[in-house]
C-alpha cells in the first residue's frame, strides 16, 4: 500500500511539475523575453545642414555602437537627401546605449555645397521621444531619436 501511494503522489508531483514548466513559457513569442532582456525598437532620424542653415545633401550618416536583436549589426549607414534628411531603419535592441553615435561625414567631395568636416554625437546629446508603448514586461517601447548636424567647413592647413 505504501509503494503504491508513493507512486500516485510521484506521478501526480511530475504532472503539476510538468504543467508549471509550460506555464513559465508563455509569452515568449517575440524571443526577447527569453534570457529577460529588456527592449527597445528606436530608429534616428535627423537634418544636416551648414553653417548658414542650408541644407547639404549627400552626407553619409552612420550609426554606430548598438546591439541589433535581429541581426546583431552594430552599424547603419545612410545618406541625406536634397532637403539634409535622414532616417535609418528601426532596429531592436537591448536598450539604447549612451556610448552611441551618429557620425557626418562629406563623402561627395565639393559636390552639394563644398567640403564639409566630419562631426558625431552621441545618443545622451540626442533628443528622445517614445512613439510606441512599451508592454510593461521586457518590451520597453519604441523611440524616435532626433540628432541634427549643422556641419562646418572643412579647414585646410594650406589655407
Amino acid at each position: 500500500m505504501k509503494k503504491k501511494w508513493y507512486r500516485i503522489a510521484n506521478s501526480s508531483l511530475s504532472a503539476l511539475l510538468v504543467l508549471l514548466g509550460f506555464e513559465a513559457c508563455t509569452g515568449m513569442e517575440n524571443g526577447g523575453e527569453e534570457y529577460g532582456t529588456p527592449t527597445v525598437d528606436f530608429h534616428v532620424v535627423g537634418q544636416v545642414t551648414d553653417a548658414e542653415g542650408k541644407p547639404i545633401e549627400g552626407i553619409r550618416v552612420t550609426t554606430r555602437g548598438y546591439y541589433d536583436f535581429n541581426d546583431g549589426t552594430m552599424e547603419q549607414t545612410t545618406y541625406t537627401d536634397k532637403e539634409g534628411r535622414y532616417a535609418t531603419k528601426e532596429v531592436k535592441s537591448i536598450g539604447i546605449d549612451p556610448g552611441m553615435k551618429v557620425v557626418f561625414e562629406d563623402v561627395d567631395g565639393e559636390a552639394n555645397g563644398g567640403l564639409f568636416a566630419a562631426d558625431s554625437i552621441s545618443s545622451d546629446a540626442m533628443a528622445k521621444e517614445k512613439v510606441k508603448k512599451g508592454d510593461g514586461n521586457w518590451y520597453e517601447g519604441g523611440y524616435e531619436l532626433t540628432a541634427n548636424a549643422k556641419l562646418k567647413p572643412e579647414v585646410h592647413d594650406n589655407e
